[in-house]
């Protein structure tokens, strides 16, 4: 063989390997949208990156795709420099990564416990409309003097404010024993709150201030107004599903709770176990002192 045959002989097998590489590396298809460094991008991470969001009727989803592939390969650019960095090696990584896998198993768990909720029957939602006239035909919007604050470490100071029968008298209070607080007017939606709370609110004199917790503050509330705002018909059908529901889950994820803490072998070290009484791990929000005497709820329209 002619060493000119032999050239052209190596010359083929070199393009034949430099084409087989260039279809490997060439644009993404199918599930692939994109690779950063070698490192494929699916059309399923991008989804991920969108799942909650609510894209208007008239959106251009391509597009909103698009903003949200080029997030994924920002964060996977970041991911691979904190990695060279030997970042995910740190004992600050290794706890925040385990505490966002167990939450989403977690999540996993409850999304799968809530979907084997059935539909409630008409005598359900009967029954729970007349248990709960707060979110039907007695739902009201309170008008309230509000007094927002952090709660404070020391529980002496929420004790003092239970012989306070006035706002005026818990902000003077509050500044005599240096609580930053906030006060403003706001409203409270009768059909956030639970049904023995806006019992217990309803039973106090009108011009007494009631507590009662919103996002990680206390609020001190006493209600100036009142405006009736019963469900129609034809929505409380669908208010009285949700309700339903979610209250069928609550009990059944405290059940579920009750049931695994009552199996489970759990030890503390001294000090960090759950105080007498306390609702452990739970996450109970704690009973607000004050005038006011109704429990801890949820959901004010502060």
């Amino acid at each position: 063989m002619s060493h000119k045959i032999k050239a052209l002989l190596v010359c083929s097998g070199m393009a034949l390997a430099l084409a087989a590489c260039g279809s490997k590396e060439g644009a993404p298809t199918g599930q692939v949208v994109a690779t950063v460094n070698g490192q494929e991008v699916t059309l399923q991470e991008v989804n991920a990156e969108l799942a909650g969001v609510q894209l208007p009727q008239n959106a251009d989803r391509k597009a909103v795709q698009r903003d949200a592939l080029q997030r994924v390969i920002d964060r996977k650019l970041l991911v691979d420099e904190a990695k060279k960095q030997e970042l995910d090696k740190t004992p600050e990584y290794v706890a925040q990564r385990m505490r966002v896998d167990e939450t989403l198993l977690a999540q996993q768990l409850v999304r799968k416990q809530a979907s084997a909720i059935a539909q409630p029957t008409q005598a359900d939602l009967d029954g729970f409309m007349r248990d709960n006239p707060n979110m039907f035909a007695q739902r009201e919007q309170l008008a309230v003097d509000q007094i927002r604050f952090r709660p404070p470490s020391d529980n002496s100071i929420l004790k003092g404010l239970e012989a306070v029968h006035t706002q005026d008298g818990v902000a003077a209070a509050l500044k005599e024993r240096n609580v930053p607080f906030e006060r403003g007017r706001s409203v409270i939606d009768t059909a956030q709150l639970p049904e023995a709370v806006v019992k217990k609110i309803a039973d106090l004199p009108s011009t007494e201030p009631f507590v009662l917790p919103a996002r990680g503050f206390l609020t001190i509330n006493v209600i100036v107004a009142r405006q009736a705002v019963p469900v129609p018909a034809d929505q409380a059908r669908q208010v009285a599903t949700n309700g339903w529901r979610e209250k069928q889950f609550n009990q059944m994820i405290s059940g579920r709770m009750k049931t695994l803490k009552e199996t489970a072998k759990i030890t503390y070290q001294e000090g960090f176990a759950p105080a007498a009484g306390a609702a452990g791990a739970t996450g109970a929000a704690p009973a607000a002192a004050g005038a006011a005497k109704p429990a801890a709820a949820a959901g004010t329209g502060g």
